[in-house]
């Protein structure tokens, strides 16, 4: 997904980058529950929690990450984002949902370092220099965010279920994102919309910001 959006932000901004993926990620859930049955519902009492999850994970985390990836190289953006695990873990455990063990801390501890080889095998770590600070601060913000969504989700999961739960946060997200960014969308030149920009923002829509988030 990182090499994918950066190749697309090379000629999409990124408001419109994810006004116009978002929509995509919205219809494969949609798509995914309609295959189980009816669209359940959250209760009435879980609707705040939704709403305030869809802002934390799929507005702040993707303005975080969108803008973090624009401004950094995406080999170093990966490894960045690749802390999500173990900011969830402390934060799960600072909370009390759940003790993490050394079992755990050595999986978390391999995913880390097993994207830092695959990234530094890749040659995607040259040219980091050219990233900003600000593009890793934004990319330890989206880890932060992910991490705090990760959590604050995990009562409704238990009750609802992954695929419900993450259509609903999404679902929240998406309104907003295409609100945001349906201006840059607009604006664009005409032309700029090119089959590998339709292809990334397929990819980075319905796979990795839809069926993977489940």
């Amino acid at each position: 997904n990182f090499s994918v959006a950066k190749v697309a932000l090379g000629s999409v901004p990124p408001l419109a980058f994810n006004a116009l993926r978002f929509p995509f990620a919205a219809l494969a859930l949609i798509i995914a529950l309609r295959m189980r049955g009816p669209i359940p519902r959250p209760a009435p009492q879980d609707v705040s929690r939704v709403l305030v999850l869809g802002l934390l994970g799929n507005v702040l985390y993707q303005q975080f990450f969108i803008f973090g990836l624009n401004s950094t190289n995406a080999g170093i953006a990966s490894v960045l984002l690749a802390g999500s695990p173990i900011l969830t873990a402390l934060l799960s455990a600072a909370v009390g949902h759940e003790r993490v063990h050394a079992r755990a801390w050595l999986g978390v501890a391999g995913t880390f370092a097993g994207i830092l080889l695959v990234v530094q095998q890749s040659g995607a770590m040259e040219g980091a220099r050219s990233g900003t600070i600000t593009g890793g601060l934004l990319m330890v913000a989206a880890s932060v965010s992910w991490a705090a969504y990760t959590v604050g989700a995990r009562p409704l999961l238990a009750r609802y279920g992954a695929t419900a739960v993450t259509a609903w946060t999404l679902w929240t997200g998406t309104v907003i994102l295409v609100t945001i960014g349906l201006p840059q969308v607009l604006a664009l030149p005409p032309g700029t919309l090119t089959l590998s920009v339709w292809g990334a923002v397929l990819y980075a829509g319905a796979l990795s910001s839809g069926i993977a988030y489940m």
